[in-house]
């Protein structure tokens, strides 16, 4: 006899286990109604990301007593430019993973699961790594321009820079 680690069962002792065959049982899950997929209003969009941001801003605040901070900027960027540069790459490199691999996994940030939206491809199915990795690169060339890719949500698609280039859009959870 033959058991598959799936049939195994836990027993208090020897007299609880049962004798002879027992039955073989299938439990079938039961098929969650595919719901319409509605775009997420612009200000849920907005505070969602706020609050990813504000994640960000605050583990920048927490990190920087790391840096040796000089008297003037230019003396801060003469001396203490490899440690600003590591400090740099190290958010840039932490906001890929926080970002690309939350889309990717869970369809949500933080921000997201707070204000109930969720990150799809443009058909509404979950959205690919390297969707969101082309998303994650738009967005943060969307803050390099000052919300120049954030304000391409305005028009009458209600998508932004991101959203276009990466064929994603935000909906309600």
């Amino acid at each position: 006899m033959t058991v598959k680690f799936d049939e195994l069962e836990l027993f208090k002792g020897p007299d609880e286990v049962p004798q002879g065959p027992r039955p073989v049982t299938t439990v079938v899950p039961e098929q969650e109604p595919v719901a319409t997929a509605v775009p997420a209003p612009r200000w849920r969009r907005t505070l969602a990301f706020s609050t990813d941001a504000s994640l960000f801003l605050a583990l920048t605040l927490a990190m920087s007593p790391l840096l040796e901070i000089r008297a003037t900027f230019e003396a801060t960027l003469r001396a203490e430019w490899p440690a600003l540069l590591s400090f740099a790459a190290f958010i840039l490199l932490l906001s890929f993973h926080y970002f690309v691999v939350s889309w990717a996994v869970w369809g949500r940030t933080v921000g997201g699961s707070i204000f109930d939206t969720r990150v799809a491809s443009v058909d509404g199915a979950p959205i690919d790594f390297k969707s969101s990795a082309r998303r994650w690169a738009w967005m943060l060339a969307s803050i390099a321009t000052c919300g120049l890719g954030f304000l391409i949500a305005l028009l009458p698609g209600g998508r932004s820079l991101a959203d276009r280039m990466s064929q994603s859009r935000s909906l309600l959870s």
